[in-house]
């Protein structure tokens, strides 16, 4: 390829990033993960000897209403309706099951939230970010519409690589 050659995007054909997910520790500020088990989630801090198991209850809106969802059998249900809930929608920059920041968060292109769940989630924003040519299947279609515009490319580069450097060991 040459350098004047378009950079092509293609969705991956499986997303490996939504697990485990890198979080600010609520005790001391330091990187933790939250990675899902057979009965939850555990909470796992880099620094600080915390560890929690949780999230067998998240306080949820789900269709316009305020609910607590439980972890059963690998899913989350909604007793009140006894309906299996697949997706609902946590606060920008949190992750969805302990609602902590995550570590992975900074403001880009004159006040957006740019944000990843982990180390292959960065990269697979940077290929979209990063490409010329992009397809427009999958997860891509919904990012916002700041992130698609050219415009702001190398802004959200420098953002990614910045967000990158604090995952180094150290």
């Amino acid at each position: 390829m040459t350098e004047d050659s378009p950079m092509r995007f293609r969705e991956p054909a499986a997303l490996a990033w939504q697990s485990p997910v890198e979080v600010v520790c609520p005790r001391c500020g330091s990187r933790a993960t939250v990675r899902e088990n057979d009965v939850g989630y555990r909470l796992t801090c880099t620094r600080c000897p915390l560890a929690v198991d949780g999230g067998s209850e998240r306080h949820v809106l789900v269709d316009g209403r305020l609910v607590v969802l439980q972890w059963k059998h690998g899913a989350w249900h909604d007793p009140a309706v006894d309906r299996y809930v697949s997706v609902f929608r946590a606060r920008e920059g949190e992750e969805p099951v302990f609602g902590l920041p995550l570590w992975l968060r900074t403001e880009c292109c004159g006040g957006h939230l740019l944000w990843a769940n982990n180390e292959e989630h960065l990269g697979y924003i940077e290929s979209y970010v990063g490409a010329t040519l992009r397809e427009s299947v999958g997860l891509s279609t919904v990012l916002p519409t700041w992130m698609k515009l050219a415009k702001n490319r190398e802004d959200i580069l420098r953002s990614l690589h910045r967000l990158r450097t604090t995952l180094a060991p150290g």
